[in-house]
């Protein structure tokens, strides 16, 4: 019986009402991870264009290289995400109408008893309500997955590169948190280029704690509707334990994020230090950037 599958088999049930349409299917999960690609891209050219500037344009238009890329690469996730979503949606469209399709043939064939014994209300929700949100949960889960995840993923993972092979005051080992220096900035002694040590702490909290929320996220539920992709291979304990960690984190990533716009507020009009334009262009006034220009 239908109650007895896990929510694994029920997915793959419902996927069988795809197969038909398998090629509008695959488009828009290419589409869509072809849009969320492009999130990491822009970053890697804003590297690019910070670290050169327009220093390295040699012919008369070669300054126009890097606003061009800049529309070209919002124009492709723009184009890319309409795709996946409209084919998405198309999708989504034709499996709603083989449920209904299929639920009504079997409603014709049940014996009148069935009718005298449920609401028409609730006989007309199946089929109006109830499959658009089934058929959602075929299309709309796996749009969630590939296009916010691979967006998260790709953006974690080039700043961890990043923090290796990036520019000097960008790389990790430049901006460590040791407890010395983070006792030393405290005291007011510190002094050195780029982060400073609470800010170093922060990028690294900020990694660490998105990191902690995408892989929870895909064991995770909310013992209603949603599972994560991976739910079925661990238990429902340890799914609710991830589950609890995956909101706390959230609340937490919220927290730290008010906090580091708040110490830039603050750096800004109380210590009279500029912190985005560092930030933006890797200088601070004439001179490049000096300690503490930049948490």
């Amino acid at each position: 019986m239908a109650s007895d599958m896990t929510s694994r088999q029920l997915y793959l049930r419902l996927l069988t009402y795809v197969r038909p349409y398998w090629k509008a299917f695959v488009a828009a999960l290419v589409a869509m991870g072809l849009s969320a690609l492009a999130e990491p891209v822009f970053p890697a050219m804003m590297k690019k264009l910070l670290d050169d500037g327009f220093s390295a344009a040699a012919g008369e238009w070669d300054w126009l290289i890097y606003p061009l890329a800049i529309m070209g690469i919002f124009l492709a996730r723009a184009v890319f995400g309409f795709i996946g979503e409209y084919a998405m949606s198309w999708v989504s469209n034709n499996v709603i109408t083989e449920l209904r399709q299929a639920m009504f043939a079997r409603m014709v064939r049940l014996p009148t008893k069935y009718y005298s014994d449920n609401l028409s209300g609730r006989l007309m929700s199946r089929i109006a309500y109830d499959v658009a949100g089934v058929a959602g949960a075929a299309t709309n889960a796996l749009t969630s997955l590939i296009k916010d995840s691979l967006a998260i993923v790709g953006l974690i993972a080039f700043r961890i590169v990043w923090g290796f092979a990036g520019s000097t005051y960008a790389r990790f080992a430049q901006f460590f948190p040791t407890p010395a220096k983070i006792r030393l900035y405290l005291k007011g002694e510190w002094r050195g280029l780029g982060h400073n040590p609470l800010g170093g702490l922060s990028v690294f909290s900020l990694i660490f704690l998105l990191t902690v929320q995408v892989v929870s996220g895909l064991f995770s539920n909310d013992d209603i509707a949603f599972v994560g992709p991976l739910y079925d291979l661990i238990d429902k304990s340890l799914s609710n334990s991830l589950s609890a960690i995956h909101e706390l984190v959230s609340n937490v990533l919220i927290a730290l994020v008010v906090m580091h716009i708040g110490a830039v507020i603050f750096h800004g009009r109380v210590k009279k230090d500029d912190l985005v334009k560092p930030m933006l262009t890797g200088w601070s006034g004439s001179r490049p950037i000096s300690a503490p220009c930049a948490i």
